[in-house]
Parts: C-alpha cells; sequence; structure tokens
C-alpha cells in the first residue's frame, strides 16, 4: 500500500472511532429543519422589508428635496448675485448714469405733476433759468430732474438731440402716419429753433411748424425739452396759424378751456378748419375739439377762430399744453402750433407777511 493510502485509512479510521462516541438526541433531525425553517422565514421577510425601506427612502427624499433645494437656493442665491454685482462693478465698461440732486420737500416724479402741486425749481448749478414747456415735462426743472433717467430707460431717447426731439413731439400730435422731416435750424433766443416739414403725396416739402427747444441745464450734451411751437410765415408760404391760450391759470375743478388763434391765408376763399387738442406735458390727450375759422372783417387774408375744449373731472390736473394745426384734402397737417396753458402753480407765491415783533420795554 502506498504511504498516501495508509495515511487516508488512518483518517478515517480516526474520525469513526470520534463519531461513535457521539450519541446524536432523538430530535437532532427535527431540530435541524426547524432551524433551517426559520432561516428561510427570516429571508421571505427580509425581501419585502428590504423593498420597503428602499420605498421609503425614495418617498423621504423626494418629499425632503425640494425643502433642500430651497434652502440650498436661499443659501446660494445671494452669493452668486454677490458675484454677479461684483463683476458688474468691476467692470470698466459699466458707467453709472450721473444722478441729479432732487429738490428737498419734492417727491420725484415721471409724467405731469398735480396743478396743485408746487413744481420743483432748478438749482443754481443747473446754469439756466427756469420755464414753462410743453412737451415732454411741464417746466425745465422737471425735466432737469427726470430727463437724464428717461434717456437711460428708453422712455425719450430722443431727448438727446434737438431735431429728434422736435419731430416727436409734433408727432405726438398729429400722428405717426404723417410723414415728418427736418428742415433748417437756428439759434433762437436761448435755445434752438428747428423746422419741422411734412412730405407731400407729390414728394415735396412743405414747413408745418417750427419748434422752439431749450437744454435742461448748461451741462455738455444735456437733454433738449419743447418749450413751444410756432407757425410764422415759413419759405414761400405765407400761411400762418396763431393760437392764444386762456387768460386766466386753469384751476382744479374746471370744466373747459377757451383758446382762440389765427389763421392767415392769402388769396385764399376761406380757412380750414382747425384742430384743437388740449394735452398733458408727455402728449397724451385730455381733450379734443374743432373751430372753424370765420373772417377777422378787417383783413380778407386773416381769419379768428375760438374753441372751448371741455374737461372731464380730474383733467384739469393734466391739463398742461395746447396745441392746434390745421389740415389739407389728404388729412396731412400744414400748420401746427403749440404752448403752454397756465397754470395755478405758474404763480408766484405771495409772500407770507411776517409779524412785527413787539418792542420790548427797557428799564
Amino acid at each position: 500500500m502506498r504511504p498516501e493510502e495508509e495515511f487516508a485509512d488512518l483518517v478515517r479510521h480516526a474520525l469513526r472511532e470520534r463519531a461513535e462516541e457521539c450519541l446524536p438526541a432523538g430530535d437532532g433531525l427535527v431540530r435541524i429543519r426547524q432551524r433551517m425553517e426559520r432561516r428561510r422565514r427570516r429571508r421571505t421577510w427580509v425581501r419585502p422589508m428590504l423593498a420597503m425601506a428602499t420605498a421609503a427612502g425614495v418617498v423621504t427624499a423626494a418629499v425632503a428635496a425640494p425643502a433642500i433645494l430651497r434652502q440650498v437656493g436661499r443659501a446660494g442665491r445671494p452669493a452668486a448675485t454677490d458675484a454677479i454685482a461684483r463683476s458688474l462693478s468691476d467692470s470698466s465698461q459699466m458707467k453709472p448714469l450721473p444722478r441729479l440732486p432732487e429738490p428737498s420737500g419734492t417727491t420725484p416724479t415721471t409724467g405731469v405733476p398735480p396743478t396743485a402741486q408746487p413744481m420743483r425749481t432748478l438749482p443754481p448749478e443747473s446754469g439756466v433759468v427756469d420755464m414753462r414747456t410743453v412737451w415732454p415735462y411741464v417746466s425745465r426743472a422737471e425735466g432737469y430732474y427726470s430727463a437724464l433717467a428717461d434717456v437711460a430707460a428708453g422712455r425719450h431717447p430722443e431727448l438727446t438731440d434737438a431735431a429728434s426731439t422736435a419731430v416727436a413731439f409734433v408727432r405726438s400730435y398729429v400722428g405717426p402716419g404723417v410723414r415728418l422731416t427736418v428742415g433748417a435750424s437756428a439759434a433762437k433766443d436761448r435755445g434752438v429753433g428747428v423746422v419741422v416739414n411734412r412730405t407731400l403725396s407729390d414728394g415735396s416739402s412743405h414747413p408745418v411748424t417750427r419748434v422752439y427747444l431749450v437744454q435742461v441745464s448748461k451741462a455738455d450734451q444735456a437733454p433738449y425739452v419743447v418749450a413751444s411751437a410756432e407757425r410764422p410765415a415759413l419759405a414761400q408760404d405765407q400761411a400762418t396759424l396763431t393760437v392764444v391760450p386762456p387768460a386766466d391759470p386753469v384751476q382744479p375743478g374746471d370744466d373747459h378751456i377757451t383758446v382762440s388763434g389765427t389763421v392767415q391765408r392769402p388769396g385764399a376763399a376761406a380757412a380750414p378748419p382747425v384742430q384743437v387738442e388740449v394735452g398733458d406735458a408727455g402728449g397724451g390727450e385730455v381733450s379734443f375739439n374743432r373751430a372753424v375759422p370765420v373772417p377777422s372783417g378787417t383783413d380778407p387774408d386773416t381769419y379768428v377762430w375760438t374753441a372751448s375744449v371741455s374737461l372731464q373731472p380730474g383733467d384739469a390736473d393734466r391739463a398742461v399744453t395746447v396745441a392746434a394745426w390745421t389740415l389739407d384734402d389728404d388729412a396731412g397737417a400744414l400748420e401746427f402750433v403749440a404752448t403752454p396753458v397756465p397754470l395755478a402753480a405758474d404763480a408766484p407765491a405771495t409772500p407770507t407777511p411776517t409779524a412785527t415783533p413787539t418792542p420790548t420795554a427797557t428799564r
């Protein structure tokens, strides 16, 4: 017998002798089967429990996710905003717009302040004298405080150029369908006068008005505002149009505005109707009427007209401009004029009398 076979027989013999010494219990097999069954039942319960735990974890994560995201958003948004703000402030191309000082005791406004409220005044550093204007602010001072912001915001980008401002102003009244162009410009008083022409159907150019504009300050490239528009005899055309505003200031509660004027048409048998509109400083319509000119009785070429423009309750606070224009057969403007409506705020404040101090008796 080979040595390895002899070694295997010795091991088997020893194991057999050890097994004979162990006496198994009568229920050993039963207990073994019970242990196997318990293990099988545990595996059966563990699987669904694991599945339920997994599902619960998913639900918890789904419920908690929005709250976590909100917290992350709250924590992250300010930092991101600050980073953007820092990058913008550090950019050499970002130049802040100049801020003009606000006068004390007033509230910044865009548009037309009610006539019952005092108008803002120009500070000495503006270098110009205040005056009433007709577009797009009620006064030069209002333009001083509002124009730069309106230009930057894109509400009135045309204010940087006198010619563009003149055309935009006339178009705000006569309508966008009228083809308007810029004519001659010349210095006028302390501002500039810009002729606005209309292109007729035959392609020729007809002068409609001369718009008078002023800058809101003496600063370089200061925005322009419209002070008035007049229609004298321009070029070869001898026709004229005038408007006379009410003699008395418009008061809160007034139900109408009466305006008048003249039309001059040399050699014409009659004058066309005059379209009369009372508007706010932004060119918005407050009320409208039409006047029929009649011969003046003194000059066969001159006609006079009068119009009573009604106001609805509350409109008196917005009525700051009166404009008038004539139309041709193509419903296009021929002559155009505009002037400020006198307001109660225009009148200088009456000085408040001061009490004379009573002399103190001396001993």
